[in-house]
């Protein structure tokens, strides 16, 4: 009887303590929350679109941009 509860204590014991150290700190979590929010007013640059009568004037030349190596 004594075994059986020294058991059962020592188990729940390890369960209790193996789930009360899982997973990321606290300061996990807030660095996350910056980064988000760093993420959300970055501003990228607006990708400027050409214009189609020079990308079709691209398309037969030889031009230096369009060379693929």
């Amino acid at each position: 009887m004594k075994a059986t509860k020294l058991f059962l204590a020592t188990a729940l014991f390890a369960g209790l303590a193996t789930l009360s150290f899982a997973g990321p700190g606290p300061q996990f979590w807030a660095q996350q929350a910056n980064n988000t929010k760093a993420q959300q007013t970055k501003v990228d640059a607006p990708v400027k679109a050409q214009p189609a009568t020079q990308i079709a004037a691209c398309a037969n030349c030889n031009c230096a941009g369009m060379k693929k190596s």
